[in-house]
């Protein structure tokens, strides 16, 4: 499977970088830049029952329509890249209609490219949103009163509350703005002491193919499938084994190509960006057709 041949090169040829302290970091998935250096870069630390602790990097753009577009084009980049086609240009002709992106490339061709996610971790993506929220509002001087409660739902400060309070007391509404307590912008630190529930790999990948598999929408044969990686704990290894045992499913769903992404930043300085990008189904003939090989 082209896929596990991707895989092994990827372990056998990356130079991660090496963190300090005392972490473990995901097998295969890191980057090999300083994640520090890295734009729209998260990083976490799970802690274990044993003590132990696994250290991963996650791309972090606080606008989904932004994360899709770089994405887009990291999946290009890629697919130039691997087949030294330096020549080969892209337009976006359209967004969500019905696919997320109708890209028009150079040689002529016209693809669809459509994004899902997954998560091997129960609420998850609850979390995330929930700390993107705050780092999006972090940015201006002041916030909507409303705003802040629904922060404080989420992240409980006895500060935040007797702000609240105070507001609420003097007649101020949900729509009023008031002085941000999280400005200015910095690095934050989110803390949990409840481990999430961990979800199977290989139900969660199906779900999220079947999801878009089963869209109404024409033109399955001519869209690429982009699973946007925002698991926990998975390594390289749990997917080289999911991917063999779902061989024949990938082959019976209707998308000519199936790609992994793992994001750790991005922007518009490629200096700072850093992607995986692993194939799950990938048909020689179509990159013919693109003229995308040697």
């Amino acid at each position: 499977m082209i896929f596990l041949q991707s895989a092994l090169k990827h372990l056998q040829t990356a130079t991660f970088f090496e963190s300090s302290g005392d972490s473990l970091r995901r097998k295969g998935f890191f980057p090999t830049k300083d994640p520090s250096l890295l734009h729209n870069c998260k990083q976490y630390f799970w802690v274990r029952p044993d003590a132990s602790v696994l250290q991963a990097v996650y791309f972090n753009p606080l606008e989904d329509s932004f994360r899709e577009e770089l994405i887009l084009k990291h999946y290009v980049q890629h697919l130039v890249k691997d087949s030294r086609s330096e020549g080969i240009g892209f337009n976006i002709l359209s967004r969500d209609r019905p696919w997320d992106f109708r890209v028009g490339f150079s040689s002529g061709i016209t693809q669809n490219v459509e994004i899902t996610a997954i998560t091997d971790r129960e609420g998850f993506f609850q979390r995330l949103t929930a700390e993107e929220l705050i780092q999006r509002h972090a940015h201006y001087p002041t916030i909507r009163l409303g705003i802040l409660e629904k922060i404080l739902g989420k992240f409980p400060d006895h500060n935040i509350a007797d702000l609240i309070a105070d507001k609420r007391q003097s007649g101020f509404s949900k729509s009023d703005e008031v002085e941000n307590p999280y400005y200015p912008e910095k690095p934050k630190v989110f803390t949990s002491i409840n481990m999430l529930p961990l979800l199977n790999l290989k139900d969660e990948l199906q779900k999220a193919i079947l999801e878009k598999q089963r869209k109404k929408h024409r033109g399955k044969q001519q869209t690429i499938l982009i699973i946007d990686n925002r698991t926990a704990i998975a390594d390289i290894d749990d997917f080289m084994r999911v991917a063999k045992e779902m061989s024949h499913f990938f082959d019976w769903v209707e998308f000519p190509e199936i790609w992994l992404y793992t994001g750790y930043g991005g922007g518009h300085v490629e200096e700072f960006e850093e992607c995986l990008l692993l194939p799950l189904k990938l048909p020689r003939a179509l990159h013919k057709q693109f003229g995308l090989c040697d």
